[in-house]
Protein backbone atom coordinates (compact mmCIF):
# COMPACT_ATOMS: atom_id res chain seq x y z
CA UNK A 1 0.00 0.00 0.00
CA UNK A 2 1.20 3.48 -0.83
CA UNK A 3 1.53 6.29 1.68
CA UNK A 4 2.26 10.00 1.64
CA UNK A 5 5.64 11.42 2.47
CA UNK A 6 5.79 13.95 5.29
CA UNK A 7 6.18 16.72 2.70
CA UNK A 8 3.07 15.59 0.80
CA UNK A 9 1.09 15.36 4.04
CA UNK A 10 2.12 18.87 5.07
CA UNK A 11 0.94 20.25 1.73
CA UNK A 12 -2.24 18.15 1.66
CA UNK A 13 -3.30 19.25 5.13
CA UNK A 14 -3.41 22.89 3.95
CA UNK A 15 -6.37 21.87 1.75
CA UNK A 16 -10.12 21.80 2.27
CA UNK A 17 -11.22 18.64 4.09
CA UNK A 18 -12.96 17.31 0.98
CA UNK A 19 -9.67 17.33 -0.93
CA UNK A 20 -7.92 15.65 1.98
CA UNK A 21 -10.60 12.95 2.06
CA UNK A 22 -10.29 12.29 -1.68
CA UNK A 23 -6.50 12.03 -1.51
CA UNK A 24 -6.52 9.77 1.53
CA UNK A 25 -8.70 7.35 -0.42
CA UNK A 26 -6.70 7.71 -3.66
CA UNK A 27 -3.31 6.98 -2.05
CA UNK A 28 -4.61 3.50 -1.26
CA UNK A 29 -4.94 2.86 -5.02
CA UNK A 30 -2.13 4.79 -6.71
CA UNK A 31 1.16 6.35 -5.68
CA UNK A 32 1.33 10.13 -6.02
CA UNK A 33 2.76 13.23 -4.41
CA UNK A 34 1.07 16.46 -3.37
CA UNK A 35 3.07 19.35 -4.82
CA UNK A 36 0.78 22.22 -3.81
CA UNK A 37 -2.15 22.88 -1.55
CA UNK A 38 -2.21 26.39 -0.07
CA UNK A 39 -0.03 28.88 -1.91
CA UNK A 40 0.91 32.23 -0.36
CA UNK A 41 0.36 35.42 -2.39
CA UNK A 42 4.15 35.77 -2.65
CA UNK A 43 4.55 32.24 -4.07
CA UNK A 44 1.60 32.80 -6.39
CA UNK A 45 3.21 36.00 -7.71
CA UNK A 46 6.51 34.18 -8.18
CA UNK A 47 4.78 31.56 -10.34
CA UNK A 48 2.80 34.26 -12.19
CA UNK A 49 6.05 36.00 -13.21
CA UNK A 50 7.31 32.92 -15.06
CA UNK A 51 7.31 33.61 -18.79
CA UNK A 52 6.62 37.33 -18.27
CA UNK A 53 8.76 40.48 -18.33
CA UNK A 54 8.99 43.04 -15.50
CA UNK A 55 5.72 44.65 -16.69
CA UNK A 56 4.03 41.22 -16.65
CA UNK A 57 3.75 41.05 -20.44
CA UNK A 58 3.97 37.49 -21.73
CA UNK A 59 7.31 36.88 -23.38
CA UNK A 60 7.38 33.06 -23.41
CA UNK A 61 3.95 31.40 -23.39
CA UNK A 62 5.51 27.95 -22.88
CA UNK A 63 6.71 29.04 -19.41
CA UNK A 64 3.35 30.37 -18.21
CA UNK A 65 2.10 28.33 -15.25
CA UNK A 66 -0.72 30.56 -14.00
CA UNK A 67 -2.88 33.51 -14.96
CA UNK A 68 -3.54 34.43 -11.32
CA UNK A 69 -1.10 36.78 -9.62
CA UNK A 70 -2.39 36.13 -6.10
CA UNK A 71 -3.03 39.83 -5.53
CA UNK A 72 -5.41 41.20 -8.16
CA UNK A 73 -6.66 37.77 -9.14
CA UNK A 74 -6.55 34.92 -6.64
CA UNK A 75 -6.03 31.29 -7.47
CA UNK A 76 -8.05 28.67 -5.63
CA UNK A 77 -4.70 27.81 -4.03
CA UNK A 78 -4.65 31.23 -2.30
CA UNK A 79 -7.35 30.47 0.26
CA UNK A 80 -6.99 28.88 3.68
CA UNK A 81 -7.89 26.10 3.54
CA UNK A 82 -6.91 25.70 -0.09
CA UNK A 83 -9.72 25.08 -2.55
CA UNK A 84 -7.27 23.47 -4.97
CA UNK A 85 -4.41 21.01 -4.99
CA UNK A 86 -1.71 20.02 -7.43
CA UNK A 87 -0.76 16.34 -7.39
CA UNK A 88 1.54 14.28 -9.55
CA UNK A 89 1.80 10.51 -10.05
CA UNK A 90 4.91 8.87 -8.72
CA UNK A 91 7.54 8.32 -10.02
CA UNK A 92 7.51 11.89 -11.31
CA UNK A 93 7.54 12.26 -15.09
CA UNK A 94 5.99 15.54 -16.24
CA UNK A 95 5.64 14.20 -19.78
CA UNK A 96 3.70 11.04 -18.88
CA UNK A 97 0.19 12.36 -19.59
CA UNK A 98 -1.22 8.82 -19.57
CA UNK A 99 -0.19 8.45 -15.94
CA UNK A 100 -1.70 11.86 -15.07
CA UNK A 101 -4.94 10.72 -16.71
CA UNK A 102 -4.89 7.46 -14.73
CA UNK A 103 -4.49 9.43 -11.50
CA UNK A 104 -7.23 11.86 -12.54
CA UNK A 105 -9.64 9.03 -13.31
CA UNK A 106 -9.14 7.63 -9.81
CA UNK A 107 -9.40 11.02 -8.07
CA UNK A 108 -12.48 12.10 -10.03
CA UNK A 109 -14.17 8.74 -9.43
CA UNK A 110 -13.58 9.02 -5.68
CA UNK A 111 -14.93 12.58 -5.71
CA UNK A 112 -18.06 11.50 -7.58
CA UNK A 113 -18.63 8.55 -5.23
CA UNK A 114 -18.45 11.00 -2.31
CA UNK A 115 -20.78 13.54 -3.98
CA UNK A 116 -17.97 16.08 -4.27
CA UNK A 117 -17.90 18.31 -7.35
CA UNK A 118 -14.30 18.45 -8.48
CA UNK A 119 -12.73 19.93 -11.61
CA UNK A 120 -9.52 18.68 -13.22
CA UNK A 121 -7.14 20.98 -15.09
CA UNK A 122 -6.51 18.22 -17.63
CA UNK A 123 -10.02 18.85 -18.98
CA UNK A 124 -9.34 22.52 -19.65
CA UNK A 125 -8.33 24.08 -22.97
CA UNK A 126 -5.07 25.15 -21.36
CA UNK A 127 -4.00 21.83 -19.83
CA UNK A 128 -2.98 21.79 -16.16
CA UNK A 129 -2.66 18.06 -15.48
CA UNK A 130 -1.63 18.24 -11.80
CA UNK A 131 -4.46 20.64 -10.83
CA UNK A 132 -7.76 19.75 -9.14
CA UNK A 133 -10.16 22.24 -7.61
CA UNK A 134 -13.46 22.15 -5.81
CA UNK A 135 -16.50 23.51 -7.60
CA UNK A 136 -17.10 27.19 -6.94
CA UNK A 137 -20.64 26.45 -5.70
CA UNK A 138 -19.10 25.42 -2.37
CA UNK A 139 -17.75 28.94 -1.84
CA UNK A 140 -20.48 31.27 -3.08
Amino acid sequence: MYKFSRQSKNKLYTCDGRLINICEQAIKLIDFSVIFGYRSPAKQLELFKQGRDEDFNIIDKSKIVTYCDGINKKSNHNYKPSRAMDIIPYPIDWDDTARFKELAYIVLDIAENNDIKLHWGGNWKWKDYPHFELDKEYFI
